[in-house]
């Protein structure tokens, strides 16, 4: 156990390292369950700084990543198979939910609500199936959706998953979970393979997490859990430091325990307990010879001031480099974009500072999706036609695919995306449809095409998609054997690939939730107002517990310097004008007066 900042995950590379080390020549293997996928990443490449020649017997994914790669090679006994299509957009789960409503007579428009209510029904189907009770899913068993069960409804979306070929997230877990019932082979491999399983970030772990775990661990597998109740901010999940408890009952009512903080600056370290010690006085322990650091609270008149403050904030920090009187005796005060992050409690909120960063030519990186790491239109649909291609089954392909067409066209298309692909008036998305039916034509003719994929994009106008393709294939082309080079293959390194990567230069914009196990020089935390910080939604004291761990693990991101920022009025959809309050866990803590202003 221990706080932020106190090197907990350090801990634990140092554990996993020392392990390979001391059993040098040994087949064994050890599995680390991380939060992210970008944590997995990143303990991959510590260990390879200090073991690359026992890196082979390292494994670290999420705990959804290591069910999927297990049942994609052993899960045939439960209906999931190598070409299983993973559902992880809540349109194309919602779509599966109207699609049964409407086979029995209840219309049903998965967008007509914005997704708000059938976003709601999927939290209780996904409930009902993992048996815990979430926030906005704490619904009794004879809980109806328009006159169905919610049981009838959660058998009905299961069915027409298998169907489909499909899976989601709760589905890994369960498939998993099932899967060691039915062939306890699969058990008995599993801890034939590995040693160890340690756990990063468990405050986080739900029951169903915990329980697939201890199964896997039985007791001939040891088990090492990080965690820190503090920062425990996924309990709308099901998430909880009680399950990380109940994974190592032996040492729970023992644990080790870290108490300094080696992260954060003192101003900054003070803050964040003043905002945590209404829930939690336990003192986190600066290191005596701690830099002062800078923290500042500023009230904004509106999102867009708040946003154009941030771009001239960051560039003065790139410009001149952070206060030397703020920093330790001899420490290096020029900061690089990417030693810098912007956090809000929702992405929308972001959507004023892209702008003003885009205005002031300040590069940033949002944290994740295609559309970030593939921005050109060319590259997205090739890998969605490229996906389709490959396994018919896949309809969330389809449907992007078919989507971007709509939009970039506005043509009636069929819907077969790769005819629909060569069918548009555009040469360059027609180009994009013939390198899809080429790379498909066998692996000999799909390696010839990704090798000339940047030439057909200069030849017919898509230069940056086909750089994006290029790059991606010459990565793949690095880790797989001529023998085994395949468009499958292709699919799958980029499918391990598509996140934000450690290399791409910019300033960091992110969720709070995110900003989870990162660290910056500075951060700025906007909109920091009541009904964001808290939500809204948020009535019960767990709920606004949790909340108030949100924004601590928010502030103790940051290293050197802090800045919390609110705007005082917003403007509606109806262009109404309202006045806002910041967020009263900062007046709470003694950080504004009783007019909301800074003290």
């Amino acid at each position: 156990m221990a706080p932020a900042g106190s090197g907990k995950t350090e801990v634990l590379i140092q554990r996993v390292i020392r392990a390979l080390e001391r059993s040098a020549g040994e087949a064994f293997r050890i599995l680390v369950v991380t939060f992210t996928v970008k944590a997995a990443e990143e303990l991959k490449r510590r260990a390879r700084e200090s073991i690359a020649d026992e890196l082979w017997r390292l494994d670290a994914d999420t705990i959804h990543g290591f069910a999927l790669d297990w049942l994609r090679r052993y899960g045939t006994e439960v209906g999931v198979g190598p070409d299983v299509v993973v559902l992880s957009d809540d349109v194309d789960r919602a779509a599966i939910v109207a699609g049964y409503l409407q086979s029995i007579g209840l219309s049903s428009d998965p967008a007509a609500d914005g997704g708000g209510a059938m976003g709601e029904l999927l939290r209780a189907i996904d409930a009902h199936r993992t048996r815990l009770r979430q926030r906005h899913c704490d619904r009794r068993e004879d809980y109806r959706h328009r006159g169905v069960s919610l049981e009838e409804l959660a058998d009905s979306y299961g069915a027409a998953m298998r169907a489909q070929g499909a899976i989601d997230f709760p589905g890994m877990l369960l498939s998993l979970g099932d899967l060691l019932d039915e062939d306890p082979w699969v058990l008995e491999h599993f801890q034939s393979l590995y040693r160890c399983i340690l756990v990063d970030e468990g405050q986080d772990l739900t029951a169903i997490q915990s329980d697939l775990l201890r199964r896997l661990a039985g007791d001939v597998i040891s088990l090492f859990v990080v965690a820190d109740d503090r920062q425990s901010i996924r309990g709308y999940a099901g998430g909880g430091f009680l399950h990380a408890q109940e994974l190592v009952p032996s040492a729970a009512h023992a644990p080790l325990h870290l108490h300094h903080n080696f992260r954060c600056a003192r101003e900054i370290l003070r803050a964040a307990q003043a905002v945590l010690r209404p829930a939690d006085d336990r003192p986190v322990v600066p290191l005596d010879n701690a830099p002062p650091g800078e923290v500042g609270f500023f009230p904004m008149e509106s999102p867009e001031v708040e946003a154009n403050w941030i771009a001239s904030w960051i560039s003065r920090l790139l410009d001149a480099g952070l206060r030397r009187d703020t920093l330790s005796e001899g420490e290096d005060p020029s900061v690089a974009p990417e030693d810098v992050a912007v956090a809000a409690r929702t992405r929308w909120t972001l959507g004023p500072i892209i702008e003003a960063l885009t205005r002031n030519g300040i590069v940033s990186v949002v944290q994740t999706d295609a559309r970030v790491f593939l921005p050109a239109p060319e590259a997205r649909l090739f890998i969605d036609c490229l996906a389709f291609g490959v396994n018919h089954r896949d309809v969330p392909a389809a449907r992007r695919v078919l989507d971007e067409l709509r939009e970039l066209t506005k043509d009636d298309l069929p819907s077969d995306p790769v005819a629909a692909l060569s069918r548009v008036p555009s040469d360059a998305l027609r180009s994009v449809g013939a390198l899809v039916t080429r790379c498909l034509q066998g692996n000999v003719q799909f390696q010839h095409a990704m090798e000339e994929v940047s030439e057909a994009g200069e030849r017919h106008g898509w230069p940056a998609g086909a750089r994006a393709l290029a790059e991606i294939w010459e990565a793949y082309r690095t880790t797989a054997a001529v023998q085994d080079r395949s468009p499958r293959g292709y699919l799958t390194h980029l499918a391990k690939t598509l996140r934000t990567r450690p290399t791409d230069p910019g300033v960091r914009l992110l969720t709070m939730d995110r900003a989870k196990g990162l660290e910056f020089k500075a951060v700025a935390l906007v909109g920091v107002r009541d009904g964001q910080v808290p939500d809204y939604r948020a009535s019960s004291s767990r709920e606004r517990g949790e909340e108030r761990r949100r924004l601590y693990v928010a502030m103790t991101r940051a290293a050197r310097e802090l800045v919390v920022t609110w705007p005082i009025t917003t403007v509606d959809r109806y262009g109404q004008t309202h006045s806002q309050d910041p967020s009263p866990f900062l007046v709470e803590a003694g950080l504004l007066g009783a007019d909301a202003n800074p003290t």
